[in-house]
């Protein structure tokens, strides 16, 4: 009997819940409830995230779709709390909302029944939110004024906060259109050199999975944007012989198709610090250089010098020093134009007067947005629908503050050391689309600035920092300049040392004794070169006779053909070739006559010296060996052949005289 009313006791009690979920959601979503008018401290628990959402409302009905795999074993009562809150009365609260510092109240609320939602093919929550836009009504979210509201989502057992998040949206104004301003989103992903102290490319996990996102953004986002590359890590790529570094070159040139990217340095310069140090033609050379590299493996790119990112330092002499490279403008970080002397704030355009009359257009990034993009958020669609909002306030009150559309230019940048994660770009250049108050523009289309524009005046001279770099630069380039010319025109080391030229100039210039390794690990290369060569030890030389040779033998232990001068000098000798080029084989010894003519006889100290072909660096220790010089010559020769010819003669003589008298009978005398 137990069991036979078992299952009716299940089915009749299931019936129960459900008819009694349906009765709740029923009345959720057919009124609001009493909960408007309360300040609440609004929260993001993570465990309800963001997938998708609309950012500008202008219609009745609103899609917002969560992740909710972090919240796990719901009771049966769960509900999905909808609350909209005051409208944000500037940028400024619009963080503190966000960063959860203030209370903020709510104007309006709706609930859903949580298990009566639907979910998608990804097994996300789905809601779709009623929203009433021309006046209020009792089962819609009362979204009637202009704004942007802060809006909370939270699923709630009771008085239980399971699982909650907040984020932002936008209604409208009819007049935005004719208050629209220009915003600019700059990636200027700035790494860490990709070469190691030894010349050779070693690219990170991390700068290889930037590299991937930069073409993910430019792919998913078919918006202006302001972008430059990192000609250093490019170029490594390109070398390092790995079949998908190449492929994702590849990948990057075909996104940016048709796309403008701004030019800069092979490494980070900037051109202030490059003038403090007496580094000018160095930052030119990597101007060039960075051109060159893009232009080589990234063909697809457009590459336009019309404005310059600059992150650390700017004064008046590094600012005079970009027009020149065909720069009209600077996008100055926060750090940098935090210090700045300016009579207006950041997001208007503004100009530096220039010694030679002209005039540098100054553009300012949006600051206080460097945690929006942090790679450890969980919530990356939020943070960009955040970041939409925060430009959308920072326009508003420049416009309140009497600024004219035209003046204002807003920049957004991600911090220089990463790509962002492309689901915070989608998510806030999609919010920022959907909204007529701003127009999105690529900085590289920026044109001059005139003389309306409000001046400001750089830093001082003396506030730009000095490390010393340029002292060790300039030694390292004497050296490179007299190693290379040992090595075959063509050796692929001549080119690397200028790259890892460009890396000392970069670290050394951002801190003092920060490019120690890479200084050491040129010079380390530098005598290798040198170490090369070898001159075999030689004590003396023997000459027999007034002209003769000295035999020299250079020994070349490289893989390459090296080139050295070889000079010798003797007081006591006639060099006709004193210094002469001398091409040494690889991995082989190579013989060297020198002809020579003795002053004198005798013994006398002889010179050798191997130095770089300019003879402004020697290769080996000179070497010192004696000359041991037997020849008479002059009159001497002369009589000492005059006297061995009358000694010949002498000799002569007295043999025919013997032989004659041996030849002649003797006489017999008689007595008488």
């Amino acid at each position: 009997m137990a069991s036979s009313h078992t299952p009716y006791f299940f089915r009749a009690s299931t019936i129960a819940r459900t008819l009694s979920r349906v009765i709740v959601a029923i009345i959720a979503v057919a009124s609001t409830t009493l909960a408007a008018g309360r300040d609440v401290h609004a929260k993001t628990t993570g465990t309800l995230r963001v997938a998708e959402q609309p950012f500008t409302i202008t219609t009745g009905r609103a899609t917002f779709v969560f992740q909710t795999s972090a919240i796990a074993n719901l009771p049966f009562d769960a509900q999905l709390k909808v609350q909209l809150h005051n409208p944000v009365a500037s940028r400024e609260s619009l963080q503190l909302i966000a960063d959860e510092s203030v209370a903020i109240r709510t104007i309006d609320e709706i609930t859903f029944d949580y298990f009566l939602l639907p979910r998608d093919s990804l097994n996300r929550l789905v809601v779709v939110v009623p929203i009433q836009t021309t006046k209020p009504a009792e089962a819609a979210i009362d979204l009637l004024q202009p704004g942007v509201y802060p809006i909370t989502f939270s699923v709630v057992s009771g008085d239980r906060d399971l699982g909650s998040t907040l984020t932002f949206v936008h209604r409208p104004n009819s007049d935005d259109v004719l208050n629209k301003v220009k915003v600019s989103y700059l990636i200027n992903y700035l790494p860490a050199p990709s070469r190691g102290p030894d010349g050779i490319p070693s690219i990170s996990e991390a700068q290889r999975t930037s590299i991937d996102r930069l073409t993910q953004i430019v792919l998913r986002n078919d918006v202006p944007l302001s972008l430059t590359l990192p000609a250093e890590l490019i170029e490594s790529m390109a070398q390092s012989g790995s079949a998908s570094d190449l492929l994702m070159l590849s990948d990057l040139s075909s996104a940016l198709a048709r796309r403008s990217v701004i030019s800069t340095t092979y490494m980070q310069l900037s051109p202030s610090t490059a003038v403090s140090e007496g580094l000018e033609s160095e930052f030119t050379r990597q101007w060039r250089l960075a051109e060159d590299v893009v232009g080589a493996n990234v063909p697809a790119a457009n590459a336009r010098r019309s404005v310059y990112p600059e992150v650390t330092v700017l004064d008046d002499r590094g600012a005079a020093l970009l027009p020149d490279l065909g720069v009209r403008s600077v996008v100055l970080y926060p750090q940098v134009s935090a210090s700045l002397d300016r009579s207006t704030p950041n997001g208007v355009v503004a100009r530096v007067a220039l010694p030679n009359g002209s005039n540098l257009g100054v553009y300012t990034t949006l600051d206080k947005t460097d945690a929006l993009f942090d790679d450890g958020v969980t919530d990356p669609t939020r943070r960009g629908i955040r970041l939409a909002a925060e430009v959308l306030m920072e326009r508003a009150d420049l416009l309140r503050a009497g600024h004219s559309t035209s003046d204002i230019h807003l920049v957004v940048a991600p911090p220089t050391g990463l790509v962002p994660r492309p689901l915070v770009t989608s998510s806030f250049l999609d919010a920022l689309r959907t909204t007529a108050a701003v127009q999105l523009s690529d900085l590289s289309d920026i044109q001059s600035v005139d003389a309306t524009a409000p001046a400001l005046s750089l830093l001082p001279r003396s506030e730009v920092p000095v490390t010393g770099i340029g002292a060790a630069m300039y030694s390292l380039n004497v050296e490179r300049t007299t190693v290379g010319s040992m090595l075959p025109a063509n050796d692929l080391r001549l080119s690397t040392w200028d790259r890892q030229l460009a890396i000392v100039a970069s670290r050394g210039s951002a801190v003092a004794g920060g490019a120690g390794d890479h200084i050491t690990g040129l010079k380390q290369q530098f005598d290798a070169i040198r170490k090369a060569v070898s001159l075999p030890e030689l004590d003396s030389v023997t000459l027999t006779d007034r002209r003769g040779t000295i035999r020299i033998i250079l020994r070349n232990s490289a893989d390459v053909p090296l080139t050295v001068r070889l000079t010798v000098a003797s007081s006591k000798l006639i060099l006709p070739q004193a210094s002469q080029m001398v091409e040494l084989q690889p991995a082989s010894s190579t013989d060297v006559t020198i002809p020579v003519e003795a002053r004198s006889s005798g013994r006398f100290p002889v010179t050798i010296r191997v130095t770089t072909p300019t003879g402004r660096a020697r290769v080996v220790s000179p070497v010192m060996l004696t000359a041991n010089v037997n020849a008479i010559a002059g009159v001497g020769q002369l009589v000492g052949l005059s006297a061995l010819l009358l000694v010949g003669a002498w000799w002569f003589a007295h043999w025919r005289r013997q032989r004659r008298e041996q030849l002649t009978p003797e006489s017999t005398v008689g007595t008488p």
